[in-house]
């Protein structure tokens, strides 16, 4: 009977393998190029998950391609005898397909196809991903295969635990019994320099014996998890699972090595993000595609690693933001709220008054210097033509700018007022007051951002815009300027997808130009891009010119209204759900900048179906100068607050 009964489990498992794996076919398949990618785990393991999702994303843009998946299942089955039946299942499934590229993820898949690969698929280009333990001299011993291998940084994370638990007094390494991965845990141990007595390493596949250790350990002390604990298989607890009954059981902080599990009782970790072995692994491709021969191509060891952090653990074991390593990602974190006292909202509305009458005089004074210079041209039909037209946009934009302007100032001068009335009834009004502080910032932001819209103008205008060039790394500059932004799409229910054909790229720019010429772009972006679209920011090469594509699913505009879309004071204008407004001074400004830099812009567009805006930038470098590597500011959420006003939140 137990025969019997693990030969039907085989076969239920094989009949289930068949009808999940993913297959992405896109068009006619008899000129097109077959990619098999089979992960040593279950389709629901986020980390091979992300390697897989990499490549899929990457060539469903590309209609002679298909991608298909399937799954070993290793984690839930390791007999030899149910991975002889997967062998013979793939040999009767793809005896007639043409197979032209085979991926594998994790170890087990990797050993699976040196097995029984050349018998089920003959000689092609195998790509090996998800691996760490196996030394790359064996890989290149092999014909036909080529790897990316994935380095942990367990010093990294030791450092980073020591530096926000100073105080810490034993630090609890949580290793795997039978690990698949390379966990050199002494030589990370040696190289922190950490005593006998600071640390001590638990190897168990017991849930409960790791939690009844821990509690015998006195002090303070924190865990860190190596990256895949196969905790249980006959219970087949996963690995966030397993987390989550530590962070339940034992009420310390717990920290990973692997991207993707923050949240789920692990504080986080300068964690591995294997969604870019995945983009390693594209570029292969493409060079195979390309005719390059696999035997020719260079195993790479890769290490793509992120500071993340969940919001509600750094609370609760009281780990300050503050501390945290530049740059750090934390995507659960609350908006904050800004408490200020009750004489402050006077102090910011005479401010606001001010400006709003120093502005008022400024673009009197360009009026009346305009007026003179449309005396001189009366005599001229032709110039006065042009001038009446001049006149029209003007008035337009002055009654836009008036509206923009008085609104935020109506609304704040009523907030005050009502300040004034709950200071003199000498209630509890302090909470009160406070309440409308967000509105008076929203509003001071707008004219902000009206302000510095018409100043910059002005400097353009008058050729007194300076620029700043320096040699910058420009993908991550546009990466995290895309990143920054991305919580405020999302709560829009708009999704921003950043991708990239070139991984480093320093070019010579003015650094915060370039990041408002994003902001500027998306800001568009999300204001026509309707609920449920997409935003979409490319990067990729073209002859001597890097090539910025900023693309939404959201209205469009008319093919008549291209010609003008750069003009100052030109407004797009959404269609009837879409209420979004501005003052048509921001792509005037996108414009001039990206000529500063002797580069060009220019946009595509249809009603209904969204618009495109692509910036090129020159190729060139100064020589002697150190390349600047753009980290986020400090100021960066007044920066988008500022940039994003206009936005209705």
């Amino acid at each position: 009977m137990g025969i019997r009964t693990k030969k039907l489990k085989i076969f239920i498992v094989i009949i289930i393998i068949f009808f999940n794996n993913v297959n992405i076919v896109k068009g006619e398949e008899n000129e097109k190029k077959n990619i098999l990618i089979i992960n040593s785990y279950n389709n629901d393991e986020k980390w091979s998950k992300d390697i897989f999702n990499a490549i899929k994303m990457t060539f469903n843009k590309d209609n002679n391609v298909i991608v298909r998946g399937e799954s070993l299942n290793y984690q839930d089955y390791l007999e030899e005898e149910y991975l002889d039946s997967i062998s013979e299942f793939f040999n009767y499934k793809y005896k007639r397909s043409e197979i032209d590229i085979i991926v594998t993820i994790g170890e087990p898949a990797y050993r699976f196809i040196m097995k029984n690969g050349q018998g089920i698929f003959g000689e092609i280009p195998h790509i090996v991903t998800g691996i760490n333990s196996i030394d790359l001299n064996e890989i290149k011993s092999k014909k036909n295969v080529v790897a990316t291998k994935y380095k942990l940084d367990i010093l990294g994370n030791i450092e980073l635990i020591y530096s926000l638990h100073p105080s810490l007094e034993k630090l609890i390494f949580i290793e795997d019994v039978n690990p698949l991965y390379e966990w050199d845990i002494d030589s990370a141990i040696k190289e922190a320099g950490l005593k006998k007595s600071e640390y001590i390493k638990i190897k168990s596949d017991d849930t409960n014996y790791i939690i009844d250790e821990v509690k015998k350990i006195h002090g303070s002390k924190a865990i860190l998890l190596s990256p895949i604990n196969t905790i249980n298989y006959d219970s087949r607890k996963s690995y966030s699972q397993f987390s989550e009954e530590l962070s339940d059981s034992l009420e310390i902080p717990l920290y990973s090595i692997w991207g993707g599990y923050t949240g789920q009782g692990l504080i986080g970790g300068k964690l591995h993000r294997s969604y870019f072995e995945g983009i390693e692994a594209v570029k292969i491709i493409k060079d195979i595609f390309a005719g390059k021969d696999i035997n020719e191509i260079e195993s790479v060891i890769f290490r793509n690693t992120v500071y993340q952090f969940d919001y509600f653990l750094l609370e609760k074991f009281n780990i300050s933001m503050d501390i945290l390593p530049k740059g750090s990602r934390v995507p659960n974190q609350p908006e904050r709220s800004v408490k200020i006292k009750k004489h402050w909202l006077f102090v910011w509305f005479l401010l606001i008054l001010i400006t709003f009458i120093a502005l008022i005089k400024y673009l009197s004074f360009n009026i009346s210097k305009r007026r003179l210079a449309e005396k001189s041209v009366e005599e001229s039909n032709e110039m006065l033509t042009e001038v009446k037209e001049n006149n029209r946009i003007k008035s337009d934009f002055f009654a836009n700018i008036t509206h923009d302007i008085r609104t935020p100032i109506n609304v704040i001068l009523s907030v005050t007022q009502l300040a004034g009335v709950l200071g003199e009834n000498n209630d509890d009004s302090f909470e009160k007051i406070n309440k409308y502080n967000g509105t008076i910032r929203d509003n001071c932001f707008r004219l902000l951002r009206i302000s510095n819209n018409l100043i910059d103008m002005t400097k353009i205008d008058s050729g007194f815009m300076s620029m700043e060039f320096k040699n910058y790394e420009i993908i991550s500059l546009i990466e995290n300027t895309t990143l920054s932004v991305a919580k405020l799409a999302e709560n829009k229910g708009i999704n921003i997808i950043f991708d990239t054909e070139v991984e480093e790229k320093i070019i010579a720019c003015d650094g915060l130009k370039i990041e408002r010429v994003i902001m500027n772009l998306l800001s568009n972006a999300i204001k026509f891009t309707q609920e449920n679209g997409n935003i979409e920011v490319y990067i990729y090469e073209d002859d001597r010119y890097l090539v910025i594509s900023v693309k939404d699913s959201g209205i469009g505009m008319a093919e008549e209204k291209l010609d003008s879309v750069f003009e100052r004071f030109d407004m797009v204008e959404g269609n009837q759900n879409c209420n979004a407004y501005g003052s048509g001074i921001g792509l005037y400004l996108v414009k001039s900048i990206v000529e500063k830099h002797n580069g060009n812009i220019e946009v595509k567009s249809k009603l209904d179906e969204g618009t495109e805006f692509l910036i090129r930038i020159p190729d060139t470098v100064y020589e002697n100068l150190e390349p600047i590597y753009y980290s986020v500011p400090d100021d960066i959420e007044n920066i988008i607050n500022i940039e994003f006003s206009d936005i209705d939140t």
